[in-house]
């Protein structure tokens, strides 16, 4: 995609760029999920703050047994990383607050 001089080829077409920037979301999804493996999940949210939506903004549901709070806060934790489509986290959400 370079040539000698370093500078973009003219030939890149738009199809490069998209892949590029598909590359560099699996290269950010992996290195956000090497970092909530290494320190935790909720230590990971803390990091990323409340706009992240960690568990600070969204309480998790009263009443809920402690496995199911760790499966939403580790599904929220997935979605935050991009490791989770917005529709497959809300499906698989549905999900899990049914077993309520």
């Amino acid at each position: 995609m370079a040539n000698r001089r370093g500078l973009l080829a003219s030939r890149a077409r738009d199809d490069h760029f998209e892949a590029l920037a598909q590359w560099l979301g699996v290269l950010a999804a992996a290195a956000a999920e090497r970092r909530w493996t290494e320190v935790g999940l909720p230590a990971y949210l803390a990091e990323l703050g409340p706009a992240a939506g960690g568990p600070a903004e969204s309480p998790p549901p009263v009443g809920a047994s402690s496995s199911i709070q760790a499966t939403l806060v580790e599904l929220e934790g997935l979605r935050a990383a991009g490791l989770v489509a917005e529709d497959e986290y809300a499906a698989k959400r549905r999900e899990i607050l049914a077993r309520l």
